[in-house]
């Protein structure tokens, strides 16, 4: 009998001790587990192009109650620590209080890495607008692919007959179509640039800055030269099916990427100088321009 109240005492006990634990169970706040802010870039959209003087629109939509919302631009990489240049943009600012933040950047030629923060022979990044948001759980960083060009629409309209009417609506922004990638740097030594027209035009662009003459060569010069030095046994002064690479009066070579009907060239690509590689919708856009007609065709 007395085993038994011993029994039932304890067992009065335990039920206690489950109560009291399931209680505090109960009466523990959970630990909220905090995560750095969710960052989406709506705009600009992604491959975008933007000629100097066109507006950016940039905005973001970041979760929480960020200390921070800044953007930058990035392109290429500096002499000193192999890192990408980092053009500072601004700060976003909320739209009421929707966790939308913006803001407007216009594109300038400065958008383009002085010559200090410029190395060709390092490594290349795509260019891009990155949005940083910071708050006290940590910093996220989102970029969406984006190129400021480095010049306005007259700066390659001088160039290319074409682009004015072809390329470049004046009332679609962004920049869109004839922008192939940034391939250089206007105004900087030739002997730092990473490869120029004639490199691109043969396929040699490893090799770096590709000229053989002094000056602007003649067609005859230049049809000797792409004959016994690079193997081009087809050469005229006038257009044929199948021609591959274009010389003009001005000195500039292009690339033929599209052939019509008959096989002739109708589309071209071509490294301007050290500013962009870009694409013309005609095989002698530039007759108006410092590049000037076409007056050698050449295949293999």
């Amino acid at each position: 009998m007395r085993l038994l109240q011993i029994i039932q005492k304890h067992r009065t006990i335990l039920s206690i001790f489950i109560a009291l634990g399931l209680l505090m169970l109960v009466s523990v706040p959970a630990t909220a587990v905090m995560a750095a802010p969710t960052v989406t870039i709506d705009s600009p959209g992604a491959n975008t192009y933007y000629l100097v003087g066109t507006s950016v629109y940039i905005e973001a939509y970041v979760s929480g109650t960020p200390t921070s919302v800044t953007a930058q631009y990035l392109c290429r990489t500096a002499y000193n620590n192999n890192t990408p240049y980092a053009l500072s943009l601004g700060s976003l600012t909320e739209e009421g209080s929707s966790n939308y933040y913006s803001m407007t950047f216009t594109v300038t030629s400065a958008c383009w890495p002085s010559l200090a923060n410029y190395a060709p022979n390092l490594s290349v990044i795509t260019p891009q607008i990155q949005v940083t948001a910071i708050d006290g759980t940590g910093t996220t960083k989102v970029s969406t692919n984006v190129t400021f060009c480095c010049g306005n629409q007259s700066t390659y309209s001088n160039i290319d007959s074409t682009f004015n009417t072809s390329y470049y609506n004046q009332y679609v922004n962004p920049f869109w179509g004839c922008y192939t990638g940034p391939t250089g740097l206007s105004g900087e030594p030739q002997a730092s640039w990473t490869y120029n027209c004639m490199a691109y035009a043969l396929g040699l662009t490893s090799g770096g800055w590709l000229w053989p003459w002094s000056g602007n060569p003649t067609y005859a010069q230049v049809s000797s030269t792409m004959s016994t030095n690079y193997g081009y046994t087809h050469c005229s002064q006038t257009t044929f099916s199948g021609a591959q690479v274009i010389y003009y009066s001005g000195g500039h070579f292009s690339k033929v990427t599209v052939w019509d009907v008959n096989g002739l060239p109708s589309q071209i690509e071509s490294k301007w100088g050290g500013s962009e590689l870009l694409s013309s919708l005609n095989a002698n856009p530039f007759t108006s321009g410092p590049y000037g007609s076409a007056i050698g065709y050449f295949s293999k």
